[in-house]
């Protein structure tokens, strides 16, 4: 179900992640607009983010893949980066299973990403089968891609299941390494924001997630798990009053 971002004031602070995407896009200016767009300095603030912590190695080594491959010696599963150059994040995926049944590819895997533009990150598990139309058939001398059909069967967002024990983990491993970073419930980051329009998307609307992580993520999928309470806990304001409803 869409929703335009809102919350309970009188028991959350969503506050901070507003102030974050204010200051980094310009609200209500679109991207076509004559260039002014880009004329926002956080535009260019953003920018610079994405350069220092993405595209100067020595940073994206130092600041995300050693954590990424100290985490998975620590879950004891592989992590395939998945940060892309100009989304505002860092990501990647932990790979829970892969099941090869004939021309189709079972798979089971956690997503995970880090924002750039605040103290904010998120997961979500996948379960996923792909349908590969291999082509081994040489066309003008060239080898023509195998075909690729991917079924998003549910997204889950909240620790459930079989992913309940690698979801909860990744979570402390996170918040060790990212220090006083909080976690985005689901209903949050897929409210829509007014006016809000991306650097990398050239969709008119966009979600709170693409403005704080990528486009990864399959807002048409069916969605599993707690969709109202888990992950509200730490943006709990001080003495809110439980009793107003």
């Amino acid at each position: 179900m869409d929703h335009n971002f809102s919350f309970r004031t009188d028991r959350y602070n969503f506050w901070p992640i507003y102030e974050a995407i204010k200051k980094y896009y310009p609200l209500g200016i679109e991207k076509r607009n004559g260039g002014i767009y880009f004329t926002y300095p956080g535009i260019a603030e953003l920018e610079k983010l994405i350069v220092e912590n993405i595209h100067q190695k020595d940073n994206f080594q130092t600041r995300w893949e050693q954590k990424t491959e100290n985490w998975s010696g620590e879950l004891n599963h592989k992590i395939v980066g998945t940060t892309f150059g100009q989304e505002p994040s860092f990501s990647a995926c932990v790979e829970l299973s892969k099941d090869e049944f004939g021309d189709r590819i079972a798979e089971k895997r956690i997503h995970l990403a880090v924002s750039l533009i605040g103290p904010f990150y998120t997961l979500y598990a996948t379960d996923t089968t792909a349908l590969v139309e291999r082509n081994p058939e040489i066309l003008k001398d060239k080898i023509e891609s195998n075909r690729v059909y991917l079924q998003t069967h549910r997204i889950i967002i909240s620790p459930c299941g079989e992913y309940a024990e690698i979801f909860k983990k990744l979570r402390v491993l996170i918040e060790n390494d990212f220090k006083n970073y909080q976690f985005i419930p689901y209903s949050i980051h897929s409210a829509f924001l007014d006016g809000l329009q991306v650097t990398y998307r050239d969709e008119q609307k966009n979600r709170i997630y693409h403005a704080l992580f990528n486009q990864h993520f399959d807002f048409n999928s069916m969605i599993a798990g707690d969709q109202f309470e888990y992950g509200f806990d730490q943006w709990l304001i001080e003495n809110p009053d439980m009793d107003n409803n």
